[in-house]
């Protein structure tokens, strides 16, 4: 995949995750919000996401876990840059 198609392959997975959860149970990874997921309790770890996710139902898992090979499959798919 070229460097240039894989924010399109990102952005239509996370897209993919969003929808399968109400809005309290998507963060963006570059929101204030997320900051709290981002690193352990010494504050010496940190780490960096383009999501987080929190699903609030067993209907929320099971379609996360549904779309798990679509985020998987659009971020090997071969695009071509136009």
């Amino acid at each position: 995949m070229s460097p240039a198609a894989l924010p399109i392959a990102t952005g239509a997975a996370i897209e993919a995750l969003r929808g399968a959860l109400d809005a309290a149970g998507f963060i963006d990874g570059s929101a204030l919000e997320a900051e709290r997921y981002l690193h352990d309790w010494t504050d010496d770890y940190r780490a960096t996401a383009l999501a987080i996710l929190r699903p609030r139902s067993v209907e929320e898992v099971q379609a996360l876990v549904r779309i798990s090979p679509l985020v998987r499959m659009l971020q090997r798919l071969p695009f071509t840059e136009m």
